[in-house]
């Protein structure tokens, strides 16, 4: 499989107080192979819907992942 990954954050901007601030909605991993006509494939870490308001290492979480993999495919690439 040849593919990268990338994580995405799905944020909007709440205006309080007479300041903003971002709130995170959705992070997740995608994985986009790189066919053109193949649809990415999400791994959600985080739904602002189910889990809550407040992340809670999430962010970590997803990039100690999204660098595992990456090295995964990397390896992969040069054994072919």
């Amino acid at each position: 499989m040849n593919a990268k990954d990338k994580i995405v954050n799905t944020s909007r901007t709440v205006r309080f107080n007479n300041s903003n601030s971002i709130v995170v909605e959705r992070m997740e991993i995608s994985f986009e192979p790189n066919g053109k006509a193949a649809e990415p494939v999400l791994l959600e870490f985080y739904n602002v819907d189910t889990d809550g308001s407040m992340l809670n290492g999430e962010l970590l979480l997803a990039e100690k992942w999204s660098a595992i993999v990456n090295e995964r495919l990397n390896a992969k690439k040069l054994e072919l």
